[in-house]
Formats: C-alpha cells, structure tokens, sequence
C-alpha cells in the first residue's frame, strides 16, 4: 500500500514519521502497529506514542489487550510488505516468514 499525503492551504511540513510496533517480547510476533506522520513544531515524545499505540491496541476490534508486549520505536523507517515480527536479535522490524 502507498500512502499520499496531500494538503491545502495553510498546513505544517510533515518531516518525517514514527512507527511504534508493540510485539511479543519472546517470539518477535507483532501484535499492533501505529503510524504517527512528524510535523513541524512540537514533536510527540516517545511515550506518548507509545500510550497511543497502546490504547488503540487495546479496541476490541483488535483484541490486544492485557497481552505483555513491548514497544519497538521507528523513525523514519520505511516498512517491509505484509505481516511484520521483530527480529529479536537486532531490534528491528522485518518480514513474517
């Protein structure tokens, strides 16, 4: 999937992005992602995206709550296709196999 995004009138520069995964600390399985798109100005820190990753995941529409994951965070990091683990080695997003 591409994403595009395109604006009118007066609006901040989006400078980049911020992914935080939320995944199982002892098999690497991803279990929520959360995109955040970085404008000019003030920035989220890294905990405030990550409570909003954790409050999405816990919707009922995705059935994450109460699991003891822990949060990967990326800037900026384009993402592989499809599902995603985390490589547990080196901390870092790659492809379900």
């Amino acid at each position: 999937m591409n994403t595009q995004l395109i604006t009118h009138g007066r609006f901040p520069k989006c400078i980049g992005t911020h992914t935080v995964a939320l995944f199982d600390p002892k098999t690497g399985k991803v279990h929520h992602v959360h995109h955040g798109l970085i404008f000019e100005g003030p920035r989220p820190t890294d905990a405030a995206m990550e409570e909003i990753a954790r409050r999405n995941a816990a919707h009922p529409r995705f059935a994450v709550k109460g699991k003891s994951l822990e949060a990967l965070h990326l800037r900026d990091v384009p993402l592989p296709k499809g599902p995603h683990r985390v490589d547990l080695t080196h901390r870092k997003l790659v492809p379900a196999t």
